[in-house]
Parts: C-alpha cells; structure tokens; sequence
C-alpha cells in the first residue's frame, strides 16, 4: 500500500494564484517533455553532490533527506496523475554547480533538484528571461555562525557588536544576502563550511553563513537572522521555435529548452501532497524546520 496514499474524495486547493490545477492530458503526447518522461519511465534531476543533513544529503549511491524524499513523492503523484504509473527520480550527475544550468539546457535533465542555490542564477534579469523556479519546496532560516565564548545571544546583538563584520560566505549566492544582512559587512568568500569554520578559529573572519549541518563543529554557536532563502526545484523557461522535430537532438534543443507544462505539473503534484499533509509528515520525521510551505 502506497506509504502516503491519496484519500479517494481528496480535492486539491490552489495554494496560490500560480500554482493551480494539473495541466491538461493532451500535454501528455510524444513530442512534450511529459511525454518523453512517460516513456521512459523516470524524472530526470540534474544534481551535484551536497551535503545538507536532514534537509537532504545529495550524494552519489547514497541519496537521501527530507528533501529527496518530497521529489520522491512528486514525480511519483505526476505518474499516478497520468495513469502511467509511479515514475522514479533518476539523478544525473555533474560536477559543480557550473554545470547544473549547462546539462539543463542541453536537455539531459527535466528540471535542477530544489535544495541548493544556484548563485547569479537566482536574481535578476537572467532568471526572469532564461529560468522558471518553482513553488518553494522548504524554506531556511538563514544562521550566522559564531565563537560560542563570543559575549551575543542573538543577531541584534552581534550586529551591535560588530558594525562591520567579516561574514565567511560559501559560493555567491550566500555572497548576495551579506549586504541584505548588514549593509557594511565585507564578504569572504571561501570553498566550504569546513574552510569557514577554521577561518572562525584563527580570527580570519568575524561570523559565517552556514547550513545546519554546521551545528557538528565545535565551539560555535547560531544566531537567527531575520532573513529566510526560499529553496525550489529550476526549469527552463519555454521558448517559442520553428524547429521541425525530426531527431531526438532536435527535441533537446527545441521542447526541452523549457516547459512550462512540467513546471505547472510538478507544482500541482507538490501542491496536492502539502494538502494531504504528506509535507508535514516528511519534515516531521526529518526533524527539518521550515516556514510556511508554497512560496510561489
């Protein structure tokens, strides 16, 4: 028996004036990407190893976390939607966040997994013109780390303390909520939490972001911001062509340059497992905090 099974007079609610009912079946033929994912039987992910802790450990062979298991779900609803049966979640890999967008357009992904960000990608003209977020599918409150010894219990505090802390960011995109965070801080940018963490100690840096994965190292402490990051799963925006689809190379750089039908479906398929409460369920048992769920 299905572990989240969908009661038979179940009726799913918009949560949002975008997100809204399923896609219409015909968006099911040959030559769509609902299509070919029909066909083969799986969702295509696009992910690079990460290691979030609760929140979801993306690591080859090993893959799991509340957040794996929501896209389990939703790709599973999407195949019962169709009447084609539960369709699987298959990971294909690569080797930085470089090539996550790269893979995406060149149509060898369906859509990029939701826990991440993706730096530049996610502000800006670019993401408007280019790619489509989703419905957020958790939302964290973003920490700043510290000296457990360091004399603040809160950000207020350290703000008060440090009028222009050097704050340890790890990729541009946590780089971006530095100066949203306190306006005068000085960004240093470093490759890992691990190498943020020994910058801590030896003085190089004042606070970092961090992950909650951050909590197993020794000696610091967390401090609340006021600040949250939505996480979503990434597509390519469509886009109109003339194209005449005769190769499945010609279907990569044409239908799978985007589509919004999928975006839509995935969102209706997220949608209806929150109203089933399948989310609370899944954050429950992960012990995963999040706030209030479908920011679209």
């Amino acid at each position: 028996m299905d572990k989240y099974a969908i009661p038979s007079d179940s009726r799913v609610k918009d949560c949002s004036t975008i997100a809204s009912n399923w896609p219409d079946h015909a968006n099911m033929s040959s030559l769509t990407t609902l299509g070919n994912i029909s066909k083969r039987g799986t969702v295509r992910v696009c992910a690079v190893e990460f290691r979030g802790g609760s929140r979801g450990d993306y690591v080859k062979g090993n893959v799991n976390g509340a957040t794996p298991e929501i896209e389990a779900e939703i790709v599973k609803r999407i195949g019962l939607h169709f009447k084609i049966g539960p369709l699987k979640v298959e990971y294909v890999w690569v080797e930085s966040r470089d090539d996550l967008f790269s893979v995406l357009e060149q149509g060898e992904c369906d859509y990029l997994f939701p826990i991440m960000p993706v730096g530049g990608f996610t502000n800006g003209v670019r993401r408007a013109e280019l790619w489509r977020p989703s419905c957020s599918v958790l939302a964290d409150v973003v920490a700043l780390y510290v000296k457990d010894d360091l004399n603040v219990s809160s950000f207020d505090q350290f703000q008060a303390t440090f009028s222009r802390p050097r704050i340890g960011c790890v990729g541009f995109a946590v780089q971006q909520l530095c100066p949203q965070l306190i306006i005068d801080s000085k960004c240093v940018l470093v490759l890992s939490e691990e190498e943020a963490y020994a910058a801590l100690q030896d003085g190089s840096i004042d606070t970092f972001i961090g992950s909650s994965s951050s909590m197993n190292f020794a000696h610091i402490k967390n401090l609340t911001t006021t600040y949250f990051m939505s996480r979503a799963a990434w597509f390519r925006r469509e886009r109109p062509t003339r194209l005449k689809i005769l190769t499945e190379d010609d279907y990569n750089r044409s239908i799978m340059r985007g589509n919004e039908a999928l975006a839509l479906t995935y969102e209706a398929a997220l949608n209806t497992i929150w109203q089933l409460t399948v989310l609370d369920k899944i954050f429950n048992r992960y012990g995963v905090h999040r706030l209030d769920s479908l920011v679209c």
